[in-house]
């Protein structure tokens, strides 16, 4: 089994972690942690360190656990919608988790917000932590 964590720079996304090991380790999944920068003419070094670096201190520390994990960083001119979905379907993802932030409940996601695309492309569970 395979389940996908998107990881956007943001506090809550980081908060995600311990629902993502209690699924890991009940279904003995890999993990693909996945990270998105939307390209521009110029080369954003700085911004693609950053994004790596946090991503290789999920990688850690669900490595602590021994949960087997992989990371992918985005880097498209694309929406980031559409990459993570395409990146759902080429990888055979099995469940998403997202990270929301809980003052911002999602009832009905945003017309075309990445909540709403990854739903409505998604051929496997969504969890929104």
């Amino acid at each position: 089994m395979r389940i996908m964590i998107y990881y956007d720079c943001v506090d809550h996304a980081r908060k995600i972690i311990t629902v993502v090991k209690q699924h890991a380790q009940s279904f003995h999944a890999m993990i693909d942690i996945v990270g998105f920068i939307h390209s521009t003419d110029k080369p954003q070094f700085d911004e693609i360190r950053k994004n790596e670096d946090d991503l290789q201190y999920i990688k850690t520390i669900l490595g602590n656990d021994n949960i087997p994990c992989v990371t992918h960083m985005l880097i498209s001119d694309d929406d980031e919608g559409v990459d993570l979905c395409r990146f759902i379907h080429e990888n055979a993802i099995d469940e998403i988790i997202l990270g929301t932030d809980r003052d911002l409940a999602i009832v009905e996601p945003i017309p075309g917000s990445l909540e709403d695309q990854v739903i409505s492309n998604a051929r496997c569970p969504v969890v929104f932590v």
